[in-house]
């Protein structure tokens, strides 16, 4: 089983999105479509299922990251959807501005630039206090679980950052405080499959930064 493609590759929590590949199950409810979360992951049952597309709709916790279709006991290979917030409309009321005149109830924001940067990693012990962070990529042994901790600017608990590792047969336990980042438990099937995972980390405003080979599932 295998997804192709995804489309679009950004859209918006509650809107459809069209997956195509092969392998699928039918009818809908024989596949469950894999989205990561706030939460770690959200699963849905797809809205029209075929062979090889179906739809589904994005849901309200999804976040940017990992989209995997799940049909029976089998994952397929995951592909990245970029999610934003619900579609808004905006009521306007018109303000008129006169020149050498200050007036109120007309705000002007400009929303800052994604600051988050992964500039280290570090795996240890669940509930261990002493943790070993650096550059180079951690293992994460199948069958087992573990507490994981991402270094960088714009990530904290504060800001609700999330982490998300890339493919199937890893769970993701929500996130806490650690200094300069956040701390958060994994478990790793034990038929997970083997190699480097890109580690995603996921904010508060949905920006998003990732760590290619961040992790590697032994």
């Amino acid at each position: 089983m295998k997804i192709t493609s995804i489309f679009p590759t950004r859209a918006s929590r509650g809107s459809t999105v069209t997956l195509s590949g092969n392998g699928f199950g039918y009818p809908e409810s024989n596949n469950t479509v894999v989205f990561a979360a706030t939460t770690g992951t959200a699963e849905v049952v797809p809205a029209t299922a075929t062979l090889t597309t179906m739809t589904v709709v994005v849901p309200d916790t999804a976040i940017t990251g990992a989209v995997f279709v799940r049909t029976g006991a089998r994952d397929s290979p995951p592909v990245i959807l970029e999610v934003t917030a619900r579609d808004l409309t905006i009521i306007q009321n018109p303000v008129v501005l006169l020149e050498g005149k200050v007036t109120e109830n007309a705000d002007i924001y400009v929303a800052p630039g994604s600051l988050l940067q992964i500039v280290a990693i570090g795996v240890a012990n669940v509930g261990s206090t002493m943790f070993y962070v650096g550059l180079s990529p951690v293992d994460l042994p199948r069958g087992q679980t573990r507490d994981i901790v991402v270094v960088g600017p714009g990530i904290s608990n504060a800001l609700r950052s999330t982490v998300t590792i890339l493919g199937g047969g890893v769970t993701v336990f929500g996130s806490g405080a650690f200094p300069n980042g956040v701390i958060a438990t994994v478990k790793v099937d034990a038929g997970a499959e083997a190699g480097p995972r890109t580690v995603l980390v996921t904010n508060s405003n949905l920006d998003s930064v990732s760590m290619p080979g961040g992790v590697f599932i032994r």
